[in-house]
């Protein structure tokens, strides 16, 4: 055994025998702490591996008995490049991954209530597509049930290998990012296990408990963890710290030697910076996102509810570590040369992290079953945020004073193709190339149609009580409809099963204006054909405007596929629109939303002096004239 294994052992040999329980941060539990994570490890930044044992103390909250556990070894998805996750990448990406980059993780000892050694009775298994070659998933059957409401105690001793740096896990250099690094259980409820393999898309499902986690690693090393540091001890080339995290269902870490690291109180919670070093001009816009996030959603939602939040700004080299939400820690992009004026990297990539924090972390619904219930809503929260710091179509960039709407990607995005898939199914069930519009785009271009059908004030309203209904309580999609329907002034049933369990297309035009006139040329009246082009059917405001500048609006049902509105008398009407207001932005095509019955001929120049700004501009970008 290295010299280096024996000082860490040697070093934290005493709290294997005291425990690792630490003292409460937070006066009351905010969750069933039912499973609970006594971790210690060391960090062999030469070997690149995590040896480590965890104590589990996990309660069966279900009305049914337990006669197996079931665990997440979410490392194993990068034990072979045929595993599941792996599987779903794309080609080009797998071919530059080598042998000696891959990782995985192994338990080498399991007992259970001290009496019951297992560690002989693990077994792989792969509940979702049966790849012989993935490992993310094991089963242990137990020598007696494990009735409801009762405790058991799970001894675990593991040792991972590290991976160089993929989907956000593992090493670079001397960087290194651990995200589900440890055995994890699974959530038993309804009397079954859910603990599904880990695939590309498929992210975390898991119960809430309180993580006493000890991590012994080089003393050069600047940690940055999902927990609160309790206490820090210094000896030779190593030190040992501890954290611990309240009402959570994840741990995560960071270690770097090259952090720098800035701490600022913001609304009673700490924030703490950890930056590379070439990105020191960064930091203010970092802390420029987050108190006004810290502020908004405090309002909007509920206060955050832990003292601390952790921002990782990783190096260029380790780009891939960023964009990742992990309990009280996101990590997060930021480059040299980015301008201030263009929000969709730095400040977009930290909010919609942030926000994770409330749909992923304290109402933590299954990522792997219902992903567009945490994608869908974070990605609507973040836009709608962006617009309100920065204006809605100001809020992702004004590079080259070219207005850009935080909106405006995701709508580029749908539009693409609106119809690759439903968006109400399991994570791993996604062909390649669909995953993203229809977990991310769709569910929040639906949102932010819900809120302009509803309302601004009823919109804030189901989300306040989506939020402080289900925190910490796992909700599934029909908790969120039910708030829906709790707080709408009318039934939205029909529209989310289009959205949701319908591939279906919203696209409402203006067919024609046609001026009826008799023999003489005297006007007589007016016949507006609107049309609906796909089969999404959803009402919509229609409206029509007199040559005296009059105009008159009203709504259809949009039940039939074609509605010809007569408007008689001898005033002329020039034009026509359906959604006047571009309040459905699920409508595929928005060109085709107006009719005039003569063409606008200021439409051209404007267009033509847009065109020429920004040809200016592009000179005085880059050749200063």
């Amino acid at each position: 055994m290295r010299l280096y294994s024996y000082l860490s052992i040697l070093f934290f040999f005493p709290l294997i025998i005291t425990g690792l329980r630490g003292q409460d941060i937070l006066n009351i539990p905010l969750s069933t702490r039912n499973a609970n994570y006594e971790i210690e490890v060391f960090l062999d930044t030469r070997q690149k591996q995590l040896r480590g044992r965890e104590i589990i103390t996990w309660s069966n909250t279900d009305n049914h008995p337990v006669s197996e556990l079931r665990f997440h070894l979410y490392l194993n998805a990068f034990r072979h490049k045929s595993s599941s996750f792996m599987s779903g990448m794309s080609r080009w990406r797998l071919d530059r991954i080598e042998e000696g980059d891959l990782g995985g993780i192994d338990i080498s000892r399991l007992i259970v209530n001290g009496q019951w050694d297992l560690s002989d009775h693990i077994s792989y298994i792969q509940p979702d597509d049966k790849n012989p070659f993935d490992s993310t998933v094991v089963s242990i059957s137990l020598p007696e049930q494990v009735r409801p409401d009762r405790t058991i105690r799970i001894e675990i001793e593991f040792i991972c290998r590290l991976p160089r740096l993929i989907a956000r896990t593992g090493y670079q250099d001397n960087f290194f990012m651990l995200g589900q690094w440890f055995p994890k259980i699974g959530v038993f409820r309804d009397g079954q296990w859910n603990c599904h393999q880990f695939f590309r898309h498929s992210e975390f499902f898991a119960d809430f408990g309180t993580y006493d986690v000890n991590i012994t690693l080089p003393a050069e090393y600047v940690v940055g963890s999902s927990g609160i540091l309790v206490r820090e001890e210094q000896k030779d080339s190593l030190k040992l710290l501890s954290f611990r995290a309240e009402d959570v269902h994840d741990f995560a870490f960071t270690a770097w030697p090259e952090y720098r690291q800035i701490k600022k109180t913001v609304n009673a919670v700490e924030v703490i910076l950890l930056y590379a070093p070439e990105h020191s001009s960064k930091v203010s816009r970092y802390f420029d996102i987050i108190e006004f996030a810290l502020g908004y959603t405090a309002n909007w939602l509920m206060p955050y509810p832990y003292p601390q939040l952790t921002l990782v700004d990783v190096p260029l080299y380790a780009f891939e570590a960023g964009g990742m939400e992990y309990p009280a820690l996101i990590t997060c992009h930021s480059m040299w040369g980015i301008p201030e004026n263009v929000k969709w990297f730095l400040e977009e990539c930290t909010l919609h992290e942030f926000l994770h924090q409330y749909f992923y972390g304290i109402l933590a619904s299954n990522e792997a079953e219902e992903p567009w219930l945490d994608e869908g809503l974070t990605s609507y929260a973040t836009k709608k945020i962006l617009s309100e710091r920065y204006g809605r179509h100001r809020s992702a960039s004004t590079f080259l004073n070219i207005l850009v709407g935080a909106f405006d990607g995701a709508k580029k995005n749908y539009m693409g193709s609106p119809d690759v898939s439903i968006t109400m199914k399991p994570s791993w069930a996604f062909k390649p190339g669909t995953y993203y519009v229809s977990v991310y785009s769709k569910p929040m271009l639906m949102l932010q149609t819900l809120e302009n059908i509803l309302g601004t004030v009823r919109m804030d309203s189901i989300m306040n009580s989506y939020i402080r209904s289900w925190k910490f309580k796992h909700p599934r999609t029909r908790d969120f409809l039910e708030i829906v329907h709790q707080n709408s002034f009318r039934d939205m049933r029909k529209f989310f099963q289009q959205a949701l369990y319908d591939s279906v297309v919203l696209d409402y035009s203006v067919a024609s204006v046609r001026q009826k006139r008799d023999d003489k040329g005297e006007l007589l009246g007016t016949d507006i054909t609107f049309k609906r082009l796909g089969d999404f059917i959803c009402p919509v405001e229609i409206a029509y405007t007199y040559a005296t500048g009059q105009t008159v609006l009203s709504e259809w049902s949009g039940m039939d596929s074609m509605l010809v509105l007569s408007i008689g008398g001898p005033d002329p009407v020039i034009s026509a629109q359906v959604d006047p207001e571009h309040k459905i932005w699920l409508d595929v095509n928005w060109t085709n939303n107006s009719y005039a019955v003569k063409e606008n001929p200021l439409a051209f120049y404007r267009h033509w002096l847009k065109a020429l700004k920004m040809y200016q501009q592009v000179l005085i970008g880059f050749f200063g004239f």
